[in-house]
């Protein structure tokens, strides 16, 4: 009788492998969702004028400027003829997307559609939303130093990026809407002040 299968250990592991498997499927349907996020009117707007500007398969780039090593870092000599200066919002994603990344996604786009929409229509701020999976944008990780998805403020003087900051408490503020606002509301006005308009 040492050799025979006791029920209670064969219900044991069915249990345990039902519990895995459950599990498995939970977390990949939440990979998988498919479902769009519901972006206000304004924030529409804003997103069909950046689509129709550049291409849906690759990032805006750096036209040629190596981003910073640190996020402080600076470039002192100003040319007059070049570029006026300007801030960069990134949202860096994957291809599959969670619930908490597209949250981040939607409540960035629209603190920056309602609160700086003078500086979006100006230019003077940009979002972009780039997948870092894609082949062109893979660098970006390397870039930014990307642990997760992203929100990544990005300042840019007239002669290119000058310093960024990856605003890595927006995955903190989820589950209050009023303090991710605030927040990302904050640094983007901390950044603005930094540049001479």
């Amino acid at each position: 009788m040492k050799n025979c299968i006791k029920p209670k250990h064969v219900v044991t592991s069915l249990l345990l492998a039902f519990i895995i498997i459950s599990v498995s499927y939970a977390a990949f349907r939440e990979m998988k969702q498919s479902d769009p996020i519901k972006i206000p009117d304004v924030a529409q707007t804003t997103v069909d004028r950046i689509a129709t500007q550049t291409p849906t398969n690759s990032a805006t780039s750096l036209e040629g400027v190596n981003p910073a090593p640190t996020p402080q870092s600076s470039i002192a000599s100003k040319d007059q003829s070049a570029k006026p200066a300007k801030i960069m919002a990134y949202y860096f994603h994957a291809t599959a997307r969670c619930t908490s990344c597209r949250t981040i996604e939607k409540y960035s786009l629209e603190v920056i559609t309602s609160k700086f929409k003078k500086e979006l229509d100006s230019k003077f701020l940009e979002w972009q939303s780039i997948n870092i999976e894609e082949q062109p944008n893979k660098h970006y990780v390397q870039d930014y130093q990307l642990k997760s998805m992203s929100l990544v403020l990005v300042k840019k003087d007239t002669n290119g990026q000058t310093s960024w900051k990856n605003l890595e408490d927006v995955w903190h503020h989820l589950d209050d809407k009023q303090a991710f606002y605030s927040y990302v509301d904050t640094e983007l006005r901390h950044m603005m002040g930094q540049i001479d308009r």
